[in-house]
């Protein structure tokens, strides 16, 4: 259960590359000003069922050594627990029983850690959409942004903050600190400025004094096959043309609301003509 809300808080983290990590920006990103951005390379991810499981087993499998870990307290328990069962006299052997249980469970976390993962995942995509995320490279840093509500937002890592790169047969993770990748996709689809080489150029080169590493296995054994909406692309021109129409729908409520007053509460004009007309009928008389 831990390990689950763990996952859950890791996918969450990646999404935050997306929203979050305020402290590692470099640049203070004044309100409603957006800093115009030279890059030598550009690309997308689409994070998706497959892209976050990946990052997710990476993580567990590879950064934190999970099925060593396990292996070593699954031998542990194992050991003593057969010691303790041949060698205590009968009455006393209850100990041994609890340390071969403790092994038994130790194997079946082994066993079902990917399904658990699968499981955290489905969780997370019942309640979210799939999303795609922009990135922009220099050699000064990276640039992660991201459209949330209509609003252009970015986040800046200098590349001082990368702590390792990991090269998949998929991805680029570069990793700010420990447990918190940028996602950055392999396809030559997904580069929208600059070939794939000049990314993975500039990336070894900016990064020459940091750990570099080549994973080629298989990070998953299966899948499942999720439905989720599509990503929902816009543009900066799009969410211009959001952020004017809030305006004039702003315009046009208080349009209603001052010929509401007109309608309910009369002018100083209005009064005086009245007055005008009563006093021309009283001179009449």
């Amino acid at each position: 259960m831990n390990q689950e809300k763990e996952i859950q808080e890791e996918t969450l983290n990646n999404e935050e590359v997306k929203e979050e990590n305020t402290d590692l920006e470099s640049t203070d990103t004044e309100e409603k000003k957006e800093e115009v951005m030279e890059s030598i390379c550009e690309a997308e991810t689409i994070y998706d069922f497959k892209t976050f499981k990946d990052v997710n087993m990476y993580i567990i499998s590879v950064q934190r050594h999970f099925k060593v870990t396990y292996f070593i307290i699954f031998g542990i328990c194992l050991v003593l627990g057969a010691l303790v069962t041949i060698l205590q006299p009968t009455n006393q052997k209850y100990l041994g029983v609890i340390m071969l249980v403790l092994a038994a469970y130790t194997l079946y976390v082994i066993l079902t850690n990917e399904k658990r993962v699968d499981r955290s995942l489905a969780t997370y995509f019942s309640t979210h959409d799939v999303f795609k995320q922009k990135f922009l490279f220099n050699r000064e840093k990276v640039r992660a942004e991201l459209v949330v509500d209509g609003e252009l937002k970015h986040s800046d890592f200098p590349w001082a903050y990368i702590s390792q790169v990991v090269f998949t047969t998929e991805y680029i993770y570069l990793f700010v600190g420990r447990n918190t990748p940028i996602v950055v996709s392999r396809k030559e689809e997904a580069m929208l400025k600059g070939t794939l080489e000049e990314l993975e150029q500039l990336i070894r080169e900016t990064c020459a004094l940091k750990p570099i590493k080549t994973y080629d296995k298989p990070l998953a054994k299966t899948y499942l096959n999720i439905t989720y909406k599509a990503p929902v692309e816009e543009t900066k021109e799009e969410v211009e043309v959001k952020v004017e129409t809030k305006e004039e729908v702003k315009e046009e409520v208080k349009e209603e609301v001052k010929e509401e007053e007109v309608v309910n509460n009369p002018t100083e004009d209005l009064k005086t003509k009245l007055e005008k007309e009563l006093e021309k009928e009283l001179d009449k008389e």
